[in-house]
C-alpha cells in the first residue's frame, strides 16, 4: 500500500494532548464515523506513515479527541504539527454507507471544453474545494457546491462545472 492509496480523514496536533487524548481536526465527512474509529494511518511531515490503533475516542469541549493503543505514538508526534491522519478503502467502507471517492487527477470540464485536472482538494469546514492546474499550469480552486459542480461521473473520471467565469475573475 502507498500513500495514494490513502484518504485524508483529518489532522492531528491541533491543541494540548491532554492525559493521553491527542486531539484532531476531522474532515467533516468522517465527523458521524468519529467514534467508530478503530486503526489508521498516520503521515508524518517527513512522509513516514504509521498504522496506529485506536484505543478509544472522546469528544471534550466540543473537540475530537483520540487516545491510541500504541502509547509511544505521544513522543513521536509530541514535537510535530498538521500531521495527517488517514484511512484506506476498506476502512472507508467499515465506516461510511456512501460511496466515498477520491477526486484527484479528475478532469474537469465546462460547457464540454476541458478546463484542467484536479491536484489536490482539501475541506474548508463548510465544504471542500477543488484545486485545479489548467494546461498553463494555473490553479483555480472550485468549490464542491451546486452552484458550481453540474455533474461528477466517476467512471468517466470527469467533473462538469458551471459558472466558472466568476472564479476566473477574482
Amino acid at each position: 500500500m502507498e500513500i495514494n492509496d490513502l484518504t485524508i480523514i483529518g489532522k492531528l496536533g491541533f491543541g494540548a494532548t491532554i492525559k493521553g487524548w491527542i486531539p484532531i481536526r476531522l474532515n467533516p465527512d468522517f465527523i458521524d464515523a468519529f467514534d467508530k474509529l478503530k486503526n489508521l494511518f498516520v503521515i508524518f511531515t517527513d512522509h513516514r506513515v504509521r498504522f496506529v490503533t485506536v484505543k478509544a475516542t472522546k469528544l471534550i469541549r466540543e473537540k475530537h479527541y483520540l487516545k491510541f493503543e500504541e502509547p509511544e505514538i505521544i513522543l513521536e508526534i509530541a514535537d510535530q504539527n498538521n500531521l495527517q491522519i488517514a484511512i484506506d478503502d476498506q476502512m472507508i467502507a467499515e465506516l461510511t454507507n456512501e460511496e466515498y471517492y477520491d477526486p484527484l487527477n479528475m478532469q474537469v470540464f465546462t460547457n464540454d471544453a476541458y478546463l484542467g485536472l484536479v491536484i489536490d482538494w482539501f475541506n474548508n469546514n463548510a465544504h471542500d474545494v477543488f484545486v485545479v492546474k489548467n494546461e498553463e499550469e494555473q490553479e483555480l480552486l472550485i468549490p464542491d457546491v451546486e452552484f458550481y459542480i453540474e455533474n461528477i461521473d466517476l467512471d468517466k473520471n470527469r467533473i462538469d462545472v458551471k459558472n466558472i467565469k466568476l472564479l476566473q475573475n477574482i
